[in-house]
């Protein structure tokens, strides 16, 4: 779903990411995607149920705004 196998990278990033986006598995680097790949992504997850408070979602969306490719 984020990316192949091959591309696996695990990321250590700010605490709002990996409190959210890595507690169920590692945290990618923000730069294997552009920010609007990484938009939908975050959404699903959230919407998923990940547990991902919604004023985390929009830190991690700054923060991926930033650092994405």
């Amino acid at each position: 779903y984020l990316v192949a196998n091959a591309d696996y990278v695990p990321f250590e990033g700010p605490p709002v990411y990996m409190q959210n986006c890595a507690k169920c598995h590692p945290g990618f680097k923000p730069n294997l995607k552009t920010y609007d790949e990484w938009v939908p992504v975050v959404e699903d997850m959230a919407a998923r149920g990940a547990g991902i408070p919604a004023d985390s979602v929009q830190e991690i969306l700054d923060y991926l705004k930033l650092e994405a490719k």
